[in-house]
């Protein structure tokens, strides 16, 4: 199925093959195009946005962390936590 949505997104003979004449109609074989289209771009970005945020993890555990507690009046502590960049 991944290659079917991967070659559907770079060929474009499907989705030209049948020219209506009538503007508000549409083509199943366009439709199922388009959709295969978005699919397989809402998984590129899934991958990247997944990627992304490793990287970010990755980055986070390098960085030294810092927290200041601050104790205000009546005895509670507020902890505030930083990472050097």
């Amino acid at each position: 199925m991944g290659n079917s949505v991967a070659n559907g997104n770079k060929s474009t003979a499907a989705s030209t093959a049948i020219i209506s004449k009538d503007p508000f109609s549409f083509v199943y074989q366009d439709l199922i195009f388009h959709v295969q289209s978005i699919r397989y771009q809402m998984i590129e970005i899934a991958k990247y946005l997944d990627d992304r945020w490793k990287n970010e993890q990755k980055i986070q555990k390098e960085l030294k962390p810092h927290s200041i507690t601050f104790v205000d009046p009546y005895g509670n502590s507020i902890t505030n936590k930083s990472m050097d960049h």
